[in-house]
Order: C-alpha cells, then structure tokens, then sequence
C-alpha cells in the first residue's frame, strides 16, 4: 500500500515479489500497466479524490484491469490530492477481508459480512440525499463486486438500476462526461505547448498559460460542480506535468539546459504562484547570469505573493552582486519593512 509515487511503487511489486495477494494505492493508477499478467493477477483496490488530477487516470486503469479479470475497486471521496479519511482505507481493507474469506483463506464470518453490506447501502443512500446521485451509483457499482459471493444481490441492482433511470442521475452523468471529454483535451493541449515552448524557449507563451490558470480559477467558482472539480484536476495536472519535466532535465547527466529550466521555474510561478521555491530558483538563475532586470521582477513577485523568509531570501545561491543592489534592498524594504543593506538616495 501506499501514497502517489509510493502507491505505484506498490502496485507493481506484485509482479516481483510472490505471496503479494493486494495493493490499496491512494491518489495512483498502476504504475506500469504493461507488466500485469492475467497469469499472476492480484486484488488492487484505488482510493482517489475526485478533484485530484490522478482520477481520470484511475477511472481508465479500472477499464484496463476488469479486461484482464483482475480483482478491482474503486473508492471515491471529494477532495484533492492527498490522503483519504481513515474511513475509506477501512473500508478497503474490508473489502481484502471478505475476498480472502471467500477463498476460504480466512475464517468466514457472516456477521461481518452483513455489517459491511449494510453500513455500505446507508452510505449509499447518503450520497444520494445528498444530491450525489454518481457518487451513490458507483458505491452500489462497488458493493455488487464485493458482496457477489456472499449473497443474492437482486434487490441492490434493482436499486441501482432505479437510481440510473432518475432525472438527476442522467443529467449528473452528461454533465461529467462532458467535463472529462474537456479536460481530455486540455491535458493534451498542456503536453502539446509545454513540449513546444520547452524546445523553442518560448517565453512569449507564457502570457498563454496565465490565461489558462486563469480560465480555471473562473471554473473553480462555477455552479456545476463537475466543472469545478475539473478545474482543480487540471491545475493539479499541469503543475505536475512541469514538475516532472523539472526532473527530467535536471537529471541530464551530460548538460543541464539551464534556460529550460528557467522558463520551467517561470511557468511554476504562474501554475503554482504560492511555491516560493521556484521564485528563488529563477533569482538565483538570473542573478549567475547578471539579467538583474528578470531578477529583481521575480522577487517582487515573489514578496507580493507572501513571502516572508529574510534570512533565506539573502542566502539564495549566486545573489552576492544582486543583494547588495539599492533596487534589491529597496524591495524588500517596501514589503519586509526592513532591508540588511541601507538604501542610498542621491
């Protein structure tokens, strides 16, 4: 089990490692589909916000593993990228519970069985009082997987089947297709003119990308809810698009394309504008190169921004010349009140 990068890292240890029966990966699909075996399946259970820019993703790896007759389940919860309520892991390592009963590895135990199934179903029909009418679908979708081989499940696909036939129902799942079919093409645009501005140090685009984080912040405060998950989806994804990009070139073993990494830095204050990290690492790139101009731009918006930490600001590699400059200590005598050098006035 695990978290993102160490959630891949579980789901394929299983084709190394025998006696691996399980993977719960939270906020990660697998990390390599290509691997899996219908010879040597496991019981992968995904846990994903419907927010976090990983969903879709999970949604298309489900399709890939009920193909090759893995044992699957997926769980939802609204929110982002980051660690689901212990209810949820609860729950899925419920679920590796009733299926290793019904392989008669552990002993079987109705009464667990049944207290699963009807705390899932008020669950369920929580969901759909509270106007969640996807949410409540997919979690009868998931108690029809699990609970197959215990009992006669007539009743619950009636129940599901009824659910699918209401008006807020259909409308819910237009309305999300819709969504997904944009932010499917919007993914692709954001691979198309990162590549593109990567190759040609484009720094011209960058005017391009804050209309689009832009264009989401818009989103964010939509009525349609599906909008705005998307909207959080897709900032996620494209700060982590850039990130990735971040390391592919920065692990260059031969030469380390500096200028790409700047504009990469410049596009991370334009889709992640609170990380300071990457206002310092442009001042510092700027500062080796004496284009003080772009330096001194970058930390003003770097302190617009919150920034407050003096001390590292005066330690930012390769700024000795730059913060020793009036317009460096002027700026952060305007927005930290005080400047470690004097400002001269002729």
């Amino acid at each position: 089990a695990g978290f993102s990068n160490a959630a891949r890292f579980a789901s394929i240890l299983p084709n190394f490692i025998k006696g691996i029966n399980g993977v719960v990966s939270c906020a990660a699909a697998v990390g390599n589909l290509e691997i899996l075996s219908a010879k040597n399946p496991f019981y992968f259970i995904g846990i994903v916000g419907r927010e976090d820019y990983n969903f879709t993703d999970m949604l298309e790896t489900r399709k890939v593993l009920d193909k090759l007759k893995f044992p699957n389940q997926l769980l939802l919860f609204d929110s982002g990228n980051q660690w689901p309520e212990n209810g949820y892991l609860v729950e899925a390592f419920r679920m590796l519970t009733l299926a290793s009963m019904a392989k008669g590895e552990t002993e079987k135990e109705i009464k667990k069985v049944n207290t699963f199934y009807n705390e899932l179903l008020t669950k369920a029909n929580t969901l759909f009082s509270e106007k969640k009418p996807l949410m409540a679908e997919h979690l009868l979708s998931e108690m029809i997987r699990v609970h197959a081989p215990w009992m006669e499940l007539d009743s619950l696909k009636d129940i599901r089947k009824q659910l699918r036939k209401t008006s807020s129902f259909k409308a819910a799942k237009r309305s999300q297709n819709a969504v997904l079919l944009k932010e499917s093409f919007t993914k692709e645009d954001y691979i198309y003119f990162l590549e593109e501005d990567i190759m040609t140090y484009n720094y011209n685009n960058l005017g391009w990308w804050t209309y689009q984080m832009e264009e989401l912040s818009k989103l964010v405060k939509s009525e349609n809810v599906y909008e705005k998950q998307m909207a959080r989806r897709l900032r996620g994804y494209a700060n982590a698009l850039i990130e990735d990009t971040i390391d592919v070139i920065a692990s260059d073993d031969k030469v380390v394309d500096m200028d790409a990494l700047t504009l990469l830095y410049m596009l991370k204050t334009i889709t992640a504008p609170k990380n300071y990290e990457y206002y310092l690492n442009i001042i510092s790139n700027s500062s080796k190169i004496e284009d003080y101009g772009t330096a001194l731009f970058y930390l003003e918006e770097l302190l617009k921004n919150g920034y407050t930490d003096k001390d590292e600001l005066y330690a930012v590699q390769n700024t000795a010349l730059f913060r020793i400059m009036p317009e460096f200590n002027a700026l952060v005598e305007k927005y930290l009140n005080q400047a470690r050098y004097d400002v001269m006035e002729e």
